[in-house]
């Protein structure tokens, strides 16, 4: 078969590239234009578009089968992404409070924090990259009231509805439903026509709608890549500890950095190589001490 739930490897790739891309998007840097600003802006912008699809893929072939889908995505989704921000929150305002350095430059330190800071109601969370997860998490219940008529989870989006906004991006929606309907092919020979016509429908969008041409070819990336049955070891827990933290060691270590590290390029290759170095430790510590799986959801 050419799109099953069993390839995991490849799908363990796609993902773990996309969130690498994402960490390129929140690098500091002053480059404007060249190669390496292509690379850190441009290409980046498919992280996010990949990690959509790829949701709404392992939801129609996997999750969807699965009962309590909110209560596991509680687990996988809500609490990790809390914790991020939370841990992300604290440290800030300990910062302020100890040091008067004040890391916020477009939230207030009062109710804020927590009503933007944590619940994201109109815009990114204190950890601006988790805003994927808070918008995931919301789709999520919204499946599990369509596919699984549990309506008193409806009560949650209540404060999204009145005091902010459903969600962030919905084109994080759109590309959802999209992985649905690609997990509803099983098929050999329909899944290349269909890579064949997302292939296609990339080239006339860059061409004629080049500002929405990166959502064909985000979705032809993901087929194109999904026939190639991949073998790759189990990385999900450190992929996602590296989206959730990667950003707030950036913004930390950049201060330091700036003020030792004058070469740009060597610059960037430290905040990289600190973030995933981050990541990489928490990932083993939470191999180490089974408690500390919270902070990827059990991953």
């Amino acid at each position: 078969m050419y799109f099953c739930p069993e390839m995991n490897h490849t799908i363990e790739i796609i993902r773990l590239v996309a969130v690498v891309l994402i960490t390129f998007t929140h690098t500091r840097h002053n480059l404007e234009s060249g190669p390496v600003y292509v690379l850190l802006e441009e290409v980046p912008k498919y992280g996010t578009l990949l990690l959509s699809i790829i949701s709404g893929y392992l939801f129609w072939t996997r999750s969807r089968k699965e009962p309590n889908l909110f209560e596991k995505k509680v687990k996988s989704l809500a609490i990790p992404y809390l914790l991020a921000n939370a841990s992300v929150l604290l440290l800030v305002v300990l910062i302020y409070l100890l040091l008067g350095f004040n890391y916020l430059n477009r939230l207030g330190m009062d109710y804020q924090l927590l009503t933007e800071g944590l619940f994201a109601f109109n815009g990114p969370p204190i950890n601006p990259p988790t805003y994927f997860v808070r918008d995931i998490f919301i789709v999520f219940i919204w499946m599990d009231v369509l596919f699984n008529k549990r309506w008193k989870l409806l009560l949650l989006l209540i404060p999204f509805l009145f005091f902010g906004k459903m969600l962030l991006r919905y084109d994080i929606l759109a590309l959802f439903i999209l992985g649905m309907l690609l997990g509803l092919q099983t098929d050999k020979k329909h899944s290349r026509t269909i890579t064949a016509l997302l292939l296609l429908l990339s080239l006339a969008s860059v061409i004629w709608f080049p500002a929405w041409s990166k959502y064909p070819l985000a979705a032809f990336l993901f087929t194109f890549l999904m026939s190639f049955n991949l073998r790759f070891r189990k990385t999900g827990g450190f992929t996602y500890l590296l989206h959730l933290y990667h950003s707030p060691v950036m913004v930390m270590s950049y201060p330091l950095l700036a003020r030792f590290v004058h070469h740009p390029i060597l610059n960037l290759s430290l905040q990289l190589m600190l973030a995933f170095l981050f990541a990489g430790l928490l990932y083993r510590a939470s191999r180490r001490w089974n408690s500390l799986k919270i902070l990827s959801g059990g991953r």
